[in-house]
């Protein structure tokens, strides 16, 4: 069994983390996860906790149901990229099935390790920036080395962007996907909250990564510094890999854009301020893009 170092990518939602999760892919020293969000912990603090894994196991199958179709219509290269694929995501299913079982995550993270010599694995899922403290800690624990990272993005920015997917993800044209995206906002304005506001609460994310993980087991970067070369080196540091160029221009899953306009902007800054303000406090300076819209506070 290996010994790899095991990484929990837990957001912020549409914060980078796709991007993260293609660099890592692409990395040689990562074994490549069959899905990037496992969503294996989300209902870690419910009396349920086998019903994220119900929900992802669904899933899964259906994108092997899908897979096997697409085999039996493609070239023979492709066939064998597509079953081993299938097998893959087989063993996901596997995981799944056999319940809420932190052990066997940890087993079937190490066994994907020795699958290739690798030294890292990951799971990329954004919904674990909800997590309590005690639940943070016990993942923290699970491996030999298991690290962290939260990838911060403009408040204001992250939740319009996670706004505009909610709508993409339910309209039939740009208009639509306009109205339901100013709605969200204004419901949101309104006190009446929305699911992608939860993922806005940075302070309280860090409050409990900070308690729950050693400070050499995390790692806090801005989106808008992602990108940077020197951040790079930094990611790969952190995660003990070896430094590697990446493709920094190349937008993953970038949803489909709509401006906000300045009064809806406003009064998100508004209700974001907290956020900023807790970002600064612990992290200094902020980026060029946080600051702008700081100033419409």
């Amino acid at each position: 069994m290996s010994n790899a170092t095991h990484l929990f990518g837990i957001g912020a939602a549409k914060a980078g983390t796709s991007w993260l999760f293609k660099f890592l892919e692409s990395h040689p020293e990562v074994a490549s996860p069959a899905v990037k969000e496992l969503h294996y912990f989300d209902d870690a603090d419910t009396d349920t906790p086998e019903r994220a894994l119900i929900k992802r196991n669904e899933e899964i199958q259906q994108d092997i149901v899908t897979l096997e179709l697409r085999r039996l219509i493609s070239a023979e290269g492709k066939k064998r990229k597509l079953a081993s694929r299938i097998e893959r995501l087989k063993q996901v299913s596997a995981l799944l099935e056999l319940g809420y079982s932190p052990e066997a995550y940890s087993e079937y993270q190490q066994a994907e390790a020795a699958r290739t010599n690798a030294k890292l694995t990951a799971d990329i899922t954004p919904a674990y920036a909800l997590l309590s403290k005690a639940t943070l800690k016990m993942m923290a624990g699970l491996g030999q080395t298991t690290k962290f990272i939260y990838i911060l993005r403009d408040p204001v920015e992250r939740l319009w962007s996670n706004i505009r997917m909610v709508a993409d993800a339910r309209a039939k044209s740009n208009a639509e996907m306009a109205k339901i995206s100013n709605r969200i906002a204004d419901s949101i304005l309104s006190g009446e909250g929305h699911p992608s506001f939860l993922r806005s609460d940075y302070a309280g994310t860090l409050d409990r990564l900070f308690a729950a993980v050693p400070s050499a087991d995390r790692l806090v970067l801005f989106f808008e510094r992602l990108f940077d070369q020197a951040t790079i080196e930094t990611l790969c540091r952190f995660l003990m890999i070896a430094p590697m160029p990446a493709k920094t221009h190349r937008p993953v899953h970038a949803g489909a854009t709509f401006p906000l306009d300045d009064t809806r902007r406003a009064g998100l800054s508004q209700l974001l301020a907290p956020q900023y303000a807790a970002v600064e406090a612990r992290f200094g300076a902020l980026p060029d893009r946080w600051q702008q819209n700081m100033t419409k506070v």
